[in-house]
């Protein structure tokens, strides 16, 4: 059982899944969805996960093994035609007013984000939660509000100029994908080989 939420299984996955089917055809994967990385963790530490995918900054806990796999690369996105599209720098200030489109609570990034703000007492009264990262993306196409997503995310609509990368100067900590399981888990041959190839096709890579 594969905990992983959705911009992972959309995006990041697929490639390692197919491998790792090649290699064990006869082993079965399942996958749960993860809509937030503190209900990974919690499904880990009660036994319904095998094994999680999780992007968070880099925080151990005593019960789990959380490995570092790929710095992810954020972006805050908006509408080409969006009034902060073209400004050379971007800061918390400039958000004040925006209606921000959000993932779930309990997200890494969105928490990061939200801190972030906070401790420029910028406090945005507009924000829209979504269970989906897919319906956020196409809420920003329509410029209903900015967001901040996994680059790999909207790398293709940033390209393609449907949607534009804005200039943001402010720090954010770095966050990471990681691969967690808990540190008691019985190690079958192919939940260590899975963990061996994620390791292998996904550690160090540069996701622009």
């Amino acid at each position: 059982m594969i905990g992983a939420q959705e911009s992972q299984c959309t995006y990041r996955l697929p490639p390692l899944l197919k491998e790792f089917q090649n290699q064990f055809p006869n082993v079965k994967l399942i996958f749960k969805p993860a809509h937030s990385d503190e209900m990974a963790k919690e499904q880990l530490l009660k036994g319904n996960l095998d094994v999680a995918f999780i992007m968070d900054e880099v925080r151990y806990k005593d019960s789990l093994e959380v490995e570092a796999l790929v710095k992810d690369k954020m972006k805050i996105v908006a509408s080409p035609n969006h009034r902060l599209a073209n400004k050379p720098e971007v800061n918390p200030q400039d958000l004040k007013d925006e209606t921000l489109l959000l993932t779930e609570k309990g997200c890494s990034y969105r928490t990061i984000f939200e801190n972030t703000l906070r401790e420029s007492e910028i406090f945005p009264s507009n924000k829209i939660e979504f269970v989906s990262i897919e319906a956020i993306k196409q809420c920003v196409l329509t410029g209903m509000g900015i967001a901040k997503l996994p680059s790999m995310v909207v790398k293709d609509e940033i390209e393609s100029g449907r949607l534009k990368a804005l200039n943001w100067k402010h720090y954010t900590p770095p966050i990471f994908t990681q691969i967690a399981w808990h540190k008691d888990k019985s190690m079958s041959i192919p939940l260590q080989s899975f963990i061996d190839l994620s390791r292998q096709m996904l550690k160090d890579k540069d996701i622009s």
